[in-house]
């Protein structure tokens, strides 16, 4: 239990420095000038990031009994935490948008 919440608090690690990294940005920019105006509008990617990081927890028994996967991941699971954290909400938006792409295709193809 106690590296599941070890883990946990590593992908929330990493979702912090994705926001802040991206309240910079958008600060630097003009955007935004507080951190209300920031959440309000960012929340459901946040809650996104949360969910990936949640998902990825409840994987983690799995990919640890998988010989190869445990023997390459080992301790670096933590690091692959921050990993999904910080960029998980890009890497969940790229591959549905991937998968709707390559529906549409299929749909239109088969329409003809």
């Amino acid at each position: 239990m106690l590296n599941l919440l070890y883990l946990f608090s590593c992908g929330l690690v990493g979702i912090i420095i994705h926001n802040l990294t991206k309240i910079k940005e958008l600060t630097d920019a003009g955007k935004y000038t507080t951190l209300k105006a920031f959440y309000t509008k960012e929340w459901s990617s946040m809650a996104l990031s949360v969910g990936i990081v949640v998902s990825v927890l409840i994987t983690y028994e799995n990919v640890q009994n998988i010989h190869v996967a445990g023997v390459m991941l080992g301790n670096y699971f933590a690091i692959l935490m921050v990993v999904f954290g910080y960029s998980g909400q890009s890497l969940f938006k790229k591959i549905m948008s991937f998968v709707n792409r390559k529906a549409d295709k299929a749909l239109k193809s088969n329409d003809q």
